[in-house]
């Protein structure tokens, strides 16, 4: 967990980078900039949880002035009866499942996908926002 928190806290847009925080203590918690995003969208954070055995979850979520407008996904890797280990809950509300195969070896190389998505997730939330 340390060594997830170490790769995002040189990161510019990462407002603070937190290590099994009191009210989340099984996780890494990183807040990014909102500053980088359309501004309906008020707070921007991934956490990572990894268990002892290898398996994760990493949640990417954006909270906007409309609730309505959250926009969450989640990569996972843990035995479960619907698909693959390895699969993504696809935004923007996380319930539909697809399986994957690009997943890292280990959970703490997940930080290069995630920073991958959030660099695309920032052009396309400009997309997304102005909707009404």
């Amino acid at each position: 967990m340390r060594d997830i928190a170490d790769e995002w806290r040189d990161i510019n847009w990462v407002t603070g980078v937190s290590v099994r925080p009191q009210e989340k203590p099984n996780k890494v918690v990183i807040n990014l900039d909102a500053d980088y995003y359309p501004r309906e969208v008020r707070r921007v954070s991934v956490e990572f949880e990894v268990l002892a055995n290898g398996n994760f979850f990493v949640t990417y979520r954006e909270r906007w002035e409309r609730k309505a407008d959250d926009y969450r996904c989640r990569w996972d890797r843990h035995p479960n009866d619907h698909n693959d280990d390895d699969h993504f809950h696809e935004p923007p509300e996380c319930e539909t499942t697809v399986d994957r195969d690009d997943f890292p070896k280990y959970p703490f190389q997940m930080t290069e996908l995630m920073l991958r998505f959030v660099e695309q997730r920032r052009g396309t939330a400009f997309e997304d926002s102005n909707l009404d």
